[in-house]
């Protein structure tokens, strides 16, 4: 388990912010049942160990999301540990950093706020929404959650 959080640390690809949207791979439109959809501009930064950063704003509304993809799923399980990433991600909600499951629960929803995750053959999704004006706090947790989990034993 320690080795797939380790990868997880290490590998992590993209991380994606965006305000009530989700990141589009360009600035392209599209129709759609015409009608014109148009992707909201982005502006992508890198830092300093590669992990590339889209922003997307929208004043307008009043939620934020933030987003991480990691370009490891399913088939990098360890031979005879099927399942292995799925155990991990599922277990993301039983406290991070120094929150315990109860108050990493209570934290979320005290923000008006959800964390989902989810795990493709290839891919892991994570996500968190919320209200803007508790976006640092909302990202704090995300980020709590997917660098600092707590994978407590239980007695």
């Amino acid at each position: 388990m320690m080795k797939i959080i380790s990868t997880f640390l290490m590998m992590c690809s993209l991380v994606s912010l965006a305000s009530c949207s989700t990141a589009p791979t360009s600035k392209s439109e599209s129709k759609v049942a015409d009608s014109t959809l148009k992707a909201p501009d982005y502006e992508l930064k890198q830092l300093d160990n590669g992990i590339k950063v889209y922003i997307m704003q929208d004043p307008s509304l009043p939620m934020f999301t933030i987003q991480a993809m990691l370009s490891k799923g399913a088939v990098h399980d360890p031979q005879g540990r099927s399942g292995a990433a799925y155990l991990m991600v599922s277990m993301l909600k039983e406290g991070s950093g120094s929150l315990n499951s109860e108050q990493y629960k209570t934290a979320y929803s005290k923000y008006s706020s959800e964390f989902g995750a989810n795990v493709d053959k290839d891919l892991m999704h994570f996500r968190s929404t919320g209200l803007t004006k508790y976006s640092d706090e909302i990202s704090r947790l995300f980020l709590d959650t997917i660098f600092k989990p707590q994978f407590m034993q239980s007695n």
